[in-house]
């Protein structure tokens, strides 16, 4: 969690329009990086870390590049 409270930024979140609906969106998981960490810990305080941590790896647009990487379904 601390990953993606600080860094990485990963959030699986869900629309109203999905399957799931909108059972899951952003504000869920704010709110646990809020009460895990520190009420400083919002969108405001997450963007840029996260903004600066694509850039270092890459982004998406390496994403699927990499070699020796194994994405496992189960």
């Amino acid at each position: 969690m601390w990953l993606c409270c600080n860094e990485v930024g990963f959030m699986q979140t869900t629309r109203n329009d999905s399957i799931f609906g909108g059972n899951v969106p952003l504000d869920f998981y704010m709110q646990m990086c809020t009460d895990m960490f520190d009420p400083s810990v919002t969108l405001n305080y997450l963007t840029p870390r996260n903004q600066i941590a694509q850039a270092y790896y890459g982004g998406s647009d390496k994403y699927w590049v990499s070699l020796g990487t194994v994405f496992s379904l189960g």
